[in-house]
């Protein structure tokens, strides 16, 4: 989870990007600002999984503990473990990668309003990372959220393992080039 922050009031007034990997440095950043300026909380999609990831947040808070060990509950498997112990590989797979990912940001969510009066003006999501920003908003609620995510994940990995592919992007080309590029690629039966 990131937050940003922009001064109200001013055209075109400083911004500033903070990564939440440094929940306590996060949670003191956002209580020193208060109401002085206006933030907005992102929330990470597919790629951003780590091994040990959420461990010192469960650690560190009861009601984070308690999401996770809700989610293993619900899931019906460790999920925590997977998270604070799994191997890269097990994480990098779509069926456990998303819930992990939806679980810590619902965790880390959790745990910093417990040190902080959370008002940001907006949260966004990439990818599964918009679950956690719908919780976060109020419009999911988690263990809902938790149960699309799983359905999600588990169709996403099915979908993989049927049609194997592969994602590319395309950087500094004008859009003819791009237009062609496609062209080409789709009378091979590539695209």
């Amino acid at each position: 989870m990131g937050a940003g922050t922009a001064e109200t009031g001013r055209r075109g007034g400083s911004r500033r990007l903070w990564r939440g990997a440094d929940v306590g440095r996060l949670c003191a950043t956002l209580g020193v600002l208060g109401g002085m300026v206006m933030y907005a909380l992102v929330f990470p999609g597919q790629g951003s999984q780590a091994p040990g990831m959420g461990r010192e947040i469960a650690e560190a808070f009861p009601s984070a503990r308690r999401i996770y060990e809700q989610a293993d509950e619900i899931l019906g498997y460790a999920l925590s473990r997977l998270c604070f112990e799994g191997s890269e590989e097990e994480l990098r797979q779509t069926v456990h990668a998303q819930p992990a990912l939806f679980v810590t940001g619902v965790a880390t969510w959790t745990a910093l309003g417990e040190l902080v009066d959370l008002h940001p003006v907006c949260v966004a999501g990439h990818s599964v990372g918009e679950y956690a920003a719908l919780v976060a908003a109020g419009a999911l609620d988690w263990q809902d959220g938790l149960q699309l995510v799983r359905a999600r994940a588990e169709a996403m990995q099915t979908a993989a393992e049927s049609s194997p592919g592969t994602m590319a992007a395309v950087l500094g080309l004008d859009a003819e080039a791009v237009e062609e590029a496609c062209r080409e690629a789709s009378s091979a039966g590539v695209v």
